[in-house]
């Protein structure tokens, strides 16, 4: 029931039953009532709009206890708060006149009283006001409902995101860290190697000899140094991908 078309025709439906209602007890209230030859028509206008109306109400009910069940936290303790006021007023409505019909009195006859006659008003006037307000409420959150789901979707997926960009971070910290200690190293072996030449075979090979000696170790170390240089761009072009 998460189409708008249910709960807006039950809204217009729920307005356009007591609309009528209203009208009469409005001119009441000015001192003009009926007159005694449209009491007939009245009669039956008012069997099919309470008859309109309790349908109205079951689905009413229907959606608004159906959008309770998908929510949840304080949008649902405010929905529950009034389905429930909202079936008290139908309560104060229907009562009255189910136990008036019993007695086999009239409306009129059974409240006796200005107390039970207004109270009894209040909640035919409250039941229409309820209806809507509360349908519009459980309207209102079955969409922030519906897109609760696909947002915490997207939340999962950016902290996955931000979780493997904080991995990579990690790994281009660790191989320029690497690459640091590997330059200090390649310029300290090419002095040691150069040394430890001379003082070996300084006075027994020629100098080209001890020359190409250290330009090997220095290419063998160069070699490793581009070797990690390549996964360190690896790594940088992973972070922008």
């Amino acid at each position: 029931m998460t189409n708008d078309k249910i709960p807006n025709i039950v809204k217009v439906s729920v307005v356009a039953t007591a609309i009528p209602r209203w009208i009469v007890a409005m001119l009441a209230g000015e001192g003009l009532l009926i007159p005694p030859e449209w009491k007939h028509a009245w009669i039956v206008i008012s069997a099919i709009l309470a008859a309109t109306m309790a349908v109205c109400e079951g689905i009413a009910f229907a959606y608004l206890f159906s959008a309770w069940k998908r929510s949840s936290g304080k949008p649902a303790k405010v929905m529950l708060g009034l389905s429930i006021a909202t079936s008290l007023t139908f309560v104060g409505v229907l009562a009255p006149s189910m136990a008036a019909s019993v007695r086999e009195v009239t409306l009129n006859e059974y409240l006796h009283g200005e107390t039970l006659l207004v109270l009894w008003t209040s909640c035919v006037a409250l039941s229409t006001m309820l209806v809507v307000v509360s349908i519009g409420y459980a309207q209102k959150e079955d969409k922030s409902s519906s897109v609760d789901p696909e947002l915490s979707k997207l939340r999962l997926e950016l902290r996955e995101v931000k979780k493997e960009l904080t991995q990579v971070s990690n790994e281009r910290n660790e191989v320029q860290s690497k690459l640091g200690t590997l330059s200090g190293l390649l310029s300290s072996v090419k002095k040691d190697r150069i040394h430890t030449a001379h003082k070996l075979w300084g006075n027994k090979l020629p100098q080209n000899a001890i020359a190409v000696i250290c330009d090997a170790t220095e290419t063998q170390v160069s070699t490793e140094f581009k070797i990690l240089n390549n996964g360190h761009k690896k790594v940088e072009e992973k972070i922008y991908e």
